[in-house]
């Protein structure tokens, strides 16, 4: 997963800088917008533990910042770690749904509605071009 700074096409920095932005994006609307994203994004009911609900967004929202802070940083000075960083991205949200589900915690009390964009967008963003780029370098040896 780790291969030479040379080695890393631009198409897989470039990627990781969009993932940088939507996690900066997510960040501000977690820490700096959460009321806003618990009720209108995620759906929650915060006549129920509004503080405590609150506050896991607001947690949330800075490992998203200090996530996006650390592909920023890969995608322009230590390239040879893209494909590692694109590939934990993507497993984020499958190791979370099983997580999830193994926990037995149901979801059915939000519209949770980040989580499509996340799945369908976010997962396949982080894992195509990885995917591609290890097809190309096994290809052409």
């Amino acid at each position: 997963m780790i291969i030479e700074h040379e080695e890393c096409p631009k198409y897989l920095w470039v990627v990781l800088l969009l993932v940088a932005l939507l996690n900066f994006i997510r960040g501000f609307l977690h820490t700096f917008m959460v009321e806003f994203a618990a009720t209108n994004i995620a759906g929650l009911d915060l006549s129920v533990s509004r503080n405590e609900l609150l506050n896991l967004m607001n947690v949330y929202g800075w490992s998203n910042i200090i996530e996006g802070i650390l592909y920023l940083v890969i995608a322009l000075k230590h390239r040879n770690l893209a494909p590692l960083a694109l590939t934990l991205a993507g497993l984020f949200i499958p190791f979370t749904a099983v997580t999830t589900n193994l926990a037995n915690i149901s979801l059915s009390g939000a519209d949770w509605g980040g989580a499509p964009l996340m799945l369908f967008i976010y997962t396949p963003l982080c894992l195509i071009p990885v995917i591609l780029f290890y097809m190309q370098k096994y290809r052409n040896r």
